[in-house]
């Protein structure tokens, strides 16, 4: 079809030959329209052909989904941070401070003295709590431009790539008749490394970037590729097409003058082979390193007396844990600091030089893919020396587990403490980076068999859980005066961890602690022992049906299940909508088909995730599972499970939204036949911060129970309930109730014969009893649907 073509107008040639019409003999009045054409350059061609593009509706409907996600998190979330905020000012204004946050309307100079009524030497706002809500959706209002900013800016990029990989694929078409060597080029959106670190997600900016996933028929795997190493390929890639079309051939002599021209590069090929082979840009041939994720340590552990060993989560580009690095940061202290005072503060060590040492012990729960050569690499504060960490035994690390890597790394670091050095440890992190190569002939996305589930899903609760350990002493004066620990003796027919043999008539003191048992899993810090309570006495007669009384209760568990199968219906309604649109089309296209497959394996995944936590198999990560396990001297057998509810976003809030009410969690959890509000709070003396460990003054008498104040006989058994109420400092500010029973028996004096026989026999005798607990923070997250990543054709 015929077009008539006036002055201005512009064509597009092939795919990247743009061509403006300019005819001089023009009358006056177009001048205007000339003018402003000469100002359309080449790359506004480029933009305004690629914004016409099919691809550039699909994105819009993503970034347009996405913009919805956002407007109803963030409807909800606004709210919620507003009440925080409005909080925040009511305590301050209380206690007589005036904030000066962005957020409200504060005055940074303190009150003159002079001033009588103790107000600023300017009015207060008509309305200042309006001119706080104003201020406050102001700073909202910025954040909302960012993000419209960012996604504009990523839109643009989003189609910039999809442009590049059009023509990547139309050459590789043409250029690759055979179907095994073609190479195929989609667009997925990914973390760059140097974005995973905190400094740059607090800008407030986006953090992802489109990458290139380069595939290759009859190869396992895919590499990923830049948006900026595409467009060095592509000059490549066209001057290979149009020696094709003039018939030249590019061989190992031509090679010698392309720096980007790595096939023909691979040692070990004769050069009489080389030279028939053809220059290929489209894949590279040489296996490059692959990064498995980058792992975070903040650094504010080096102002104080302290060492931090920690299982620093490995972030993946994809956003999600990749594994954790053994990392252990401490400051080295010297005879001159230890002789100082205590107060060793940031500010008291401006000026001076600290050393600063680093140890990465260990990486654990790599992915399978990815756990050859691994190493790792890191710089410190301003050293521009990058360091490389190599495994420390390659022949111990193919012996042991193939996903664990051991580097027992370390290296020390003299800094000078400055404000720029102060920021960096408050505003950034230690970034190491752990880097892999993909294992050969390991297929990226392969049928995991059902025991490879199992152990996925157990690893996703051994993130979310950490296994404490509660135990409780009774001591009463010896002969000499010294408060000793009292004997504890095993009984068949009792399930508590033995029987507390106690004196009648004596003063006691009752001694409780807590510590974390299992090394991995949860991040965990405990702050304190707030109280101590004992009570709930229960004498009964010694029978078979006594081994169901011990610590053992399944309120949380429920809650945990409830929550689990709900989160399991809501992802089993979506694969039945996907699953649904998806059958509805006549004529799939490869991806689509791949998609459906996959779908339907999640679909039948979900009854095994279903069934693996309400019926777990014994000795695995999943709360309730059965303990198959001889359980040591003292210690109760099962385990019971404590369910702290938090958000997995956001774990930092201390208070709920009711009234300023502390976060408590297990404080319903009530063990079987205790009563309600019979625990009396005995006084805390004696208080350990380092092992956190409370002793207290326990008078028996004060429960008014005689099974308390009279011998106990022999085929009788007093129980009681010590309930500890302690602060944890991490995950996040809040209290936790720890419910332990404890077995009595009250004996008159002595008996001799038991003297004898113990001397004679020496059996060791154990002091304590104590009991596990698996806090849960939150149920896991769900395993995403689909990982295919961005892909619009």
């Amino acid at each position: 079809e015929r077009t008539l073509l006036r002055n201005g107008n512009r064509l597009l040639v092939g795919m990247n030959h743009f061509f403006k019409v300019n005819c001089p003999k023009v009358m006056d009045m177009e001048q205007s329209i000339m003018e402003d054409s000469t100002m359309f350059d080449y790359n506004d061609a480029w933009h305004e052909v690629n914004d016409a593009n099919p691809i550039s509706s699909a994105v819009d409907q993503y970034m347009e989904s996405v913009t919805l996600k956002h407007q109803e998190d963030k409807k909800a979330a606004l709210e919620q941070q507003y009440e925080a905020f409005e909080k925040y000012i009511q305590s301050l204004t209380a206690g007589g401070f005036t904030p000066s946050t962005p957020m409200t309307p504060g005055f940074c100079l303190p009150t003159p003295i002079t001033t009588p009524t103790g107000l600023p030497p300017f009015p207060f706002p008509a309305n200042p709590k309006q001119s706080v809500k104003s201020k406050f959706f102001y700073w909202a209002q910025r954040k909302e431009e960012m993000f419209a900013e960012s996604l504009k800016r990523l839109k643009a990029d989003v189609i910039h790539a999809n442009a590049l990989v059009r023509e990547a694929n139309m050459i590789s078409k043409e250029l690759n008749k055979k179907p095994k060597r073609q190479t195929t080029y989609d667009v997925t959106l990914q973390i760059p490394a140097s974005n995973l670190r905190p400094i740059k997600i607090k800008a407030g900016q986006f953090v992802c970037e489109p990458v290139i996933v380069v595939r290759r028929e009859g190869m396992s795997g895919s590499q990923f590729w830049t948006v900026s190493q595409l467009e060095s390929r592509l000059v490549d890639m066209r001057d290979t097409y149009n020696d094709m079309l003039n018939g030249f051939t590019r061989t190992s002599e031509s090679l010698n003058g392309t720096p980007h021209a790595s096939p023909m590069k691979i040692a070990g090929i004769p050069m009489n082979e080389c030279s028939s082979l053809v220059i290929d840009p489209f894949f590279e041939s040489q296996e490059h390193h692959n990064l498995v994720g980058v792992a975070n340590v903040f650094l504010e552990v080096l102002f104080h007396d302290l060492r931090l060993d920690y299982q620093v989560p490995i972030i993946s580009q994809q956003g999600e844990v990749a594994g954790r690095l053994h990392v252990q940061i401490f400051r080295v202290v010297t005879q001159e600091e230890m002789d100082e005072t205590s107060n060793n503060g940031p500010e008291t060590l401006l000026g001076k030089t600290i050393t600063c040492r680093v140890r990465i012990k260990r990486a654990s729960g790599l992915p399978e893919k990815l756990s050859n050569f691994v190493f790792c690499q890191y710089s410190f504060f301003n050293i521009s020396e990058l360091l490389v960490v190599a495994p420390a035994n390659e022949a111990a690390n193919h012996s042991s587990c193939p996903t664990t890597v051991i580097f027992e790394h370390q290296r020390d670091f003299n800094v000078m403490v400055t404000e720029e050095f102060m920021e960096y440890v408050r505003d950034d992190a230690l970034s190491i980076e752990v880097w892999g190569h993909r294992i050969c002939g390991h297929p990226e996305e392969r049928i995991l068999d059902t025991d490879e589930k199992s152990k996925s899903l157990q690893n996703r609760w051994m993130e979310v859980t950490r296994r404490l350990e509660t135990w409780s002493e009774v001591r009463e004066l010896n002969d000499n005066g010294d408060w000793t620990s009292v004997e504890v003796r095993h009984a068949d027919d009792v399930s508590t961890g033995g029987i507390y043999q106690l004196k009648q008539g004596q003063q006691r003191r009752l001694v409780v602690g807590v510590n974390v048992a299992a090394p991995d899993g949860l991040p965990i810090s405990i702050d304190c022992i707030t109280s101590v309570s004992i009570g709930a006495i229960m004498a009964v007669k010694s029978t078979n049906n006594l081994k169901s009384i011990d610590s053992y209760q399944e309120e949380d568990l429920d809650k945990i299940r409830k929550q689990w199968s709900h989160a399991l219906k809501s992802r089993q309604y979506y694969l039945q909508h996907q699953l649904d649109s998806l059958s509805a089309k006549s004529g799939k296209s490869e991806a689509e088909l791949d998609r459906e497959h996959s779908l339907m394996g999640q679909w039948v995944a979900l009854t095994e995730e279903r069934t693996a936590v309400e019926c777990p198999t014994p000795n695995s990560c999943i709360p309730g599972a059965p303990c198959d396990w001889i359980a040591p001297e003292g210690v109760e057998r099962h385990i019971p499970v404590l369910f702290l509810d938090l958000n997995s976003d956001d774990m930092t809030g201390e208070m709920t939204s009711d009234e300023n009410v502390p976060r408590v969690a297990g404080l319903h959890s009530m063990l079987p036949l205790e009563p309600e509000g019979n625990l009396l709070m005995v006084p805390i003396q004696k208080y350990d911060d380092k092992d956190h460990v409370a002793t207290c003054s326990w008078d028996s008498s004060v429960h008014d129970c005689p099974a308390l104040n009279v011998p106990t006989n022999s085929n009788d058994r007093v129980y009681a309930i010590v309930k500890i109420m302690v602060r944890l400092s991490h995950p996040c500010p809040m209290h936790i109730v720890l419910r332990k029973r404890i077995c009595l028996q009250i004996y008159k004096k002595p008996s001799l014969t038991e003297k004898f026989f113990k001397k004679m026999l020496g059996t060791e005798t154990i002091h304590r009893t104590s009991l596990y607990y698996d806090v849960v923070a939150h149920i896991p997250k769900l395993r995403k649907i689909w990982k295919t990543g961005l892909h619009w054709q």
